[in-house]
């Protein structure tokens, strides 16, 4: 792809977990803008605008904001708050208030959506004496609808719980998963009770950027994606539709 092909695409949480693996795999066919409330971010070949998805036009002054709307080609949504644990105003504040600010600048912008939410919008029956639903879920559920009913271009991944690169295993900060898997290795949580049939669906954080990035390369837009473990061990990227026997279409890295 030569220089004057290039997208220019806005994306914000890229100093997130997924965030983090998203920048490796755009900044080289991309003409990358990240927005950024703290600045971690430290890559050669993207810009970072300080801003704030919870503040009107994204924290930025009125000429800076203008500036951006004008040049962007598309927009990737992964900041959020993942805590399902955390504080209830702010979960809302970041997952909900921020998408509209998010949503409200795609629409001036005129330009196509990849908002990332989470598998865990999804209802499923929960078992006795599970909270059944998390202020999390709630928020990302909300956010799916704003979206969804917002007039734009627009396609939605869901990816499922998200652990460290799959060949280091790193990642840069811990989250629920590890905090169970240190418990569970210091003796602190002997047992973890669960169905004899239940089972966890994790994707490297790597193979899920992967997957989103490989889907702006075809310019896949409208559908809904679920980013789960696939049969062969490849990030699978799941159609979502009204029927449940849905082909599932490999996406390679």
């Amino acid at each position: 792809m030569s220089e004057q092909q290039k997208l220019t695409v806005l994306l914000t949480g890229g100093s997130g977990v997924l965030g983090e693996s998203l920048i490796d795999c755009l900044a080289e066919d991309f003409d990358l803008v990240c927005l950024a409330r703290k600045s971690r971010i430290r890559h050669p070949r993207v810009e970072v605008l300080k801003g704030d998805i919870c503040s009107p036009r994204l924290g930025l002054d009125v000429g800076d904001y203008e500036a951006l709307l004008k040049r962007v080609d598309w927009v990737i949504h992964a900041a959020a708050v993942t805590r399902m644990d955390g504080d209830i105003d702010q979960i809302f504040s970041v997952n909900y208030l921020g998408t509209e600010n998010v949503v409200n600048f795609v629409q001036q912008a005129n330009v196509p959506l990849y908002h990332i939410s989470t598998a865990f919008t999804h209802p499923c029956d929960y078992y006795e004496g599970v909270q059944a639903e998390t202020p999390y879920e709630v928020a990302k559920r909300q956010a799916e609808t704003l979206v969804r009913s917002a007039g734009i271009d627009v396609s939605i991944f869901r990816p499922s719980i998200i652990i460290g690169d799959s060949d280091s295993g790193h990642m840069p900060n811990f989250q629920g998963f590890h905090m169970t898997m240190g418990l569970m290795m210091s003796g602190v949580l002997p047992i973890v009770p669960c169905p004899p049939a239940g089972y966890i669906d994790l994707i490297a954080r790597d193979v899920a950027a992967r997957a989103i990035a490989n889907a702006l390369r075809q310019r896949l837009i409208g559908a809904d994606y679920f980013l789960t473990s696939g049969p062969h061990g490849m990030a699978c990227i799941t159609s979502c539709s009204t029927k449940r026997n849905t082909p599932r279409t490999a996406l390679s890295a």
